[in-house]
């Protein structure tokens, strides 16, 4: 009996075995098939061994792609050791009429590419060659053909499941073995879409905009911008679209912080923030030229304002935003330009605070500042000597300064703009505290003698007034900038000002100035 449960034990082990080895196959097997069936994005060959290769010698290798349905536009970063390689060239030819953009970093090792149909192209099934990249060898030795990043946007801008591969090359007549793995990018759409009875694409979950009230309630300023979050009776500026944020208010500046500055209903109109960034969804804090700016422009390319094709694509999808980049009326190769210029560029939600003032700490309001000068106008200064802005690109290096009345105001400042952008830089300028002495004659000061400066590009009101200590001297109480030209009058004490007299003056070439009143 015991010899027999011990048989059965063995024979119900060796059935146990086996179930496992043959599910563990068919596992396997179902797994593979489906791997088979998931759209692949690959380096073909997957190993470019060359040992007869020299320096100087090129060579090519491809990104290819299998499976794949309704695909209309592509993008990938391919990955390389730039001491053994030199990126030559890029191609392509896989989707019809298609524009291309390169981007190349050769001291990291780096090439972004990608292709976009334009209308009328019909978007690609199957397999295919999505480019073909030649490199120089500069050096014996290995390297990983590492792709990653890539996006594949089907018709409808909808991202399409895949899985990558990376590859290598070796010139080393001893090669190390280097096995590579597939790796499944499973992707989430930044906006869903759903196709009108037209076929065209209408975005279905864009940004709500913040709450218009419409209850009448007299002046209720909450945020102290002047305007009331009612129907405006008591407050002098009118209604505001959001009271509790001082930043919203319709006589506002738009800026690219995510809300809407203006109170027009949109939310960081496209050209606040970065030219290109047609579909403007962000990406954590950052707005970004990327492929899906490039699909929306194809779609709608060779389209007018106000036809149905421009109306569907560039109005709907974008809520209101346009494809007309360089506003010529029509969808043309000048748009394509502006997304090539500043495509994978991205800009931030945050604000940068820039200061201007004195070396004393004074506050100079109403200067005008620029970033990277002079080329780009940021704002100019409120009354408090301050002026924010929002659309720095990350990262990014800039020099700031500022311009008081057709004069530049203090040195080049250094801003660095990383992460999330906040923060604050202050332009230091030089002035000069003048002295002004008032004589009859070389020897003879006056004493309590009345002073006025003006700015002479400004308004008639003086900038500074006082009277002359028994040395004749008045010394200023604001600071005077360098290479602007002031007016100075003085009289006698008892004197009307008409009986004074004037002198125009430049303080880097006279800080200190003498008006000589003639004797009674």
């Amino acid at each position: 009996m015991a010899k027999k449960d011990v048989i059965k034990k063995r024979y119900l082990l060796v059935i146990f075995i086996v179930s496992f080895i043959v599910s563990f196959i068919l596992f396997n097997v179902s797994a593979s098939a489906k791997m088979d069936k998931r759209t692949k994005v690959y380096i073909f060959p997957k190993r470019t061994s060359y040992p007869k290769l020299e320096i100087g010698d090129l060579f090519e290798t491809n990104v290819k792609i299998d499976d794949v349905n309704n695909l209309y536009g592509y993008e990938f970063k391919l990955g390389y050791d730039p001491e053994v390689l030199e990126f030559v060239g890029i191609g392509s030819s896989f989707l019809d009429n298609g524009f291309k953009i390169k981007k190349t970093d050769e001291t990291s090792g780096i090439v972004k590419y990608a292709v976009g149909s334009l209308y009328p192209a019909e978007p690609k099934n199957g397999d295919g060659t999505l480019a073909t990249i030649t490199f120089k060898v500069i050096s014996i030795g290995g390297s990983v053909l590492d792709i990653y990043d890539t996006k594949l946007l089907d018709s409808s801008i909808n991202r399409i499941d895949h899985a990558i591969k990376d590859g290598y090359f070796s010139n080393e007549d001893d090669e190390i073995e280097v096995e590579t793995e597939w790796e499944e990018k499973i992707e989430t759409n930044e906006f869903s879409t759903e196709q009108s009875s037209s076929g065209s694409i209408v975005k279905t979950n864009m940004m709500s905009l913040g709450t218009i009230y419409t209850e009448s309630s007299g002046c209720t300023d909450n945020d102290l911008d002047s305007y009331d979050g009612f129907h405006a009776t008591n407050c002098p500026s009118g209604p505001d679209c959001n009271d509790n944020d001082p930043m919203i208010y319709p006589a506002n500046g738009e800026m690219c912080d995510k809300k809407d500055n203006n109170c027009n209903g949109h939310i960081d109109e496209p050209d606040v923030c970065l030219s290109g960034d047609i579909d403007h969804q962000t990406s954590s804090d950052y707005y970004e030229v990327g492929l899906e700016d490039l699909m929306i422009l194809g779609q709608s390319y060779g389209s007018r304002k106000g036809e149905s094709r421009y109306d569907d694509i560039c109005i709907n999808i974008t809520n209101g935003w346009y494809c007309d980049l360089n506003d010529d009326g029509i969808v043309n190769i000048f748009d394509l330009a502006k997304i090539g210029k500043n495509y994978g560029k991205t800009t931030l939600a945050g604000c940068v605070n820039i200061n201007v003032e004195f070396e004393s700490g004074t506050r100079l309001p109403y200067a005008d500042v620029y970033v990277n000068n002079p080329s780009q106008f940021f704002g100019t200064t409120n009354s408090n000597g301050q002026v924010t802005r929002c659309c720095f690109l990350d990262p990014g290096d800039y020099f700031v300064n500022a311009d008081y009345n057709n004069e530049q105001f203090g040195s080049d400042t250094s801003l660095s703009v990383i992460g999330n952008g906040s923060g604050n830089t202050t332009i230091i300028g030089n002035c000069v505290h003048l002295i002004v002495h008032v004589q009859e004659s070389i020897n003879d000061p006056i004493y309590q003698a009345p002073v006025k400066i003006w700015d002479n590009d400004a308004v008639p009101d003086p900038l500074d007034t006082g009277l002359t200590n028994p040395s004749g001297d008045f010394k200023t109480n604001v600071c005077l900038i360098e290479d602007i030209f002031y007016t100075a009058r003085a009289w006698r004490p008892d004197f009307t000002p008409e009986e004074g007299v004037m002198v125009t003056f430049n303080v880097p070439e006279k800080p200190i100035i003498t008006i000589e009143i003639p004797p009674i």
